[in-house]
């Protein structure tokens, strides 16, 4: 019974984990390190955008208010990736299925 596990209890030899289970926990910890570290950049950038430094630095580069420099940084980002976006997808285009080879 259960006396006689405690007496003898038995012993566990640590299993050795194959590559594909390794690797696939490399992975799983890299995708969270990696949404860690964006999360982190995104908590600091809402931090500087909000605080009175940042609105008081915008505030004397332009007194009107009328241009806000976060909404310029997304605007210029957003418009770049979506740039380079369009061209690798036709790049894709040419390569792969405008020419059928080069698999």
């Amino acid at each position: 019974g259960w006396l006689s596990n405690l007496r003898h209890p038995e012993i566990k030899t640590p299993s050795k984990r194959d590559a594909a289970t390794k690797r696939e926990d490399q992975n799983k910890i890299f995708r969270t390190s990696l949404v860690l570290a964006w999360m982190s950049t995104n908590t600091v950038l809402a931090m500087v955008i909000s605080s009175e430094w940042f609105q008081d630095v915008t505030t004397k580069l332009d007194s009107t208010g009328s241009h806000n420099p976060y909404l310029s940084f997304i605007f210029w980002s957003v418009a770049g990736l979506s740039a380079f976006r369009f061209f690798g997808s036709t790049w894709y285009w040419i390569r792969f299925v405008g020419f059928g080879c080069c698999h």
